[in-house]
């Protein structure tokens, strides 16, 4: 066969982009950071890039063994604590278990943290993507989130659930109760926008992750969520819990256990300043004491819900309850979007 010059550069040229493509993959495995943890807690990410578990990671409830035999404490029970922008958390099929999660498995510090005196808080990274594994908190021993990124301690906020009903303070008089809760409001509202078009982009994505989950499943703040290709299984009445609007929930399975104590307004899926959200092709289960909603907004636009089903049935406009929520109670107002 006669090769001709044209031929030939075209040939040149495909093998040119092969070999550039063949390097750019073997660049990029090579600078992905492994997750280590670090002496009195969990592992730390303020470096941006591509971070990868390549092992199953153990958080206990009272130490930290990890695969090379050490032991961390780590009061905060939390396996992943991302405190800076531009992280790519990839778990590379790999299982990160909190055996008594205080707060999260996969943490923001929304504070200072003893256990991190390099790290000063709130930090809300932007750009961040957690993908590719499993996420297990076996033990409820406070919040008990399976991925938490909300700018204040005190997020989620549903006060008239958490004050009402024998037993709910905790054994704490009213007037304790009292002040924690104005407190509680306070930090919410220096750190919450006032409306939806005020939160900013923060490019969060969740992706192709199984939580199981004794407590909660993901609570995010941000414009732009995207939670995508996933499993969220829970025990308490809330799988995500989304703060801002244009959220994207597509293609996932949403499993409420409804154990315990289960709030007035939980649902799968709760939507605060959640206008413009998409929520689409989700399959969800409600079992126990769960309510029969798939969603529950709060000062929220219009939304969209297509092609989703709970407990095999599609999920029209019934399937949504909508609240007024001015922080301190949480008012019921009729009809649905």
């Amino acid at each position: 066969m006669e090769i001709t010059h044209g031929h030939a550069m075209r040939l040149l040229l495909t093998l040119s982009l092969l070999l550039i493509g063949a390097s750019a993959v073997a660049q990029d495995a090579g600078t992905c950071q492994p997750i280590q943890p670090r002496q009195g807690g969990g592992a730390v990410l303020t470096r941006p890039g591509l971070h990868c578990v390549t092992r199953d990671m153990l958080v206990d409830s009272h130490y930290r063994p990890f695969a090379h035999g050490s032991e961390y404490k780590n009061d905060d029970h939390i396996v992943i604590l991302v405190a800076g922008d531009n992280v790519v958390v990839d778990l590379q099929r790999h299982t990160v278990v909190a055996n008594a999660a205080m707060r999260a498995a996969i943490d923001t510090p929304a504070s200072d943290w003893i256990n991190y005196p390099d790290v000063h808080g709130p930090v809300l990274p932007a750009n961040l993507t957690i993908r590719n594994g499993k996420i297990r908190v076996t033990r409820r021993a406070g919040d008990a989130w399976g991925i938490k990124i909300l700018s204040a301690p005190g997020l989620p906020l549903d006060l008239r659930s958490d004050m009402a009903g024998p037993g709910a303070t905790g054994g704490l008089p009213a007037a304790q109760m009292t002040e924690l809760s104005a407190f509680a409001v306070g930090q919410v509202r220096r750190a919450l926008p006032a409306r939806a078009r005020d939160y900013p982009a923060r490019g969060i994505l969740v992706e192709k992750v199984a939580i199981s989950s004794a407590g909660w499943g993901i609570g995010v703040e941000g414009a732009g969520t995207v939670i995508r290709d996933s499993t969220i299984e829970v025990d308490a009445g809330t799988a995500l819990w989304i703060y801002g609007p244009n959220a994207r929930i597509e293609n996932n399975t949403i499993i409420v256990r409804g154990r315990g104590r289960v709030r007035e307004a939980d649902a799968p899926i709760r939507l605060h300043h959640g206008d413009g959200a998409i929520i689409r092709n989700n399959r969800i289960v409600v079992k126990g004491d769960g309510h029969p909603w798939a969603v529950t907004s709060f000062r929220t636009g219009a939304i969209t819900l297509e092609g989703n089903t709970m407990n095999g049935k599609p999920i029209g406009p019934e399937g949504i309850k909508v609240f007024a929520d001015d922080l301190f109670q949480l008012t019921e107002t009729t009809g649905v979007l």
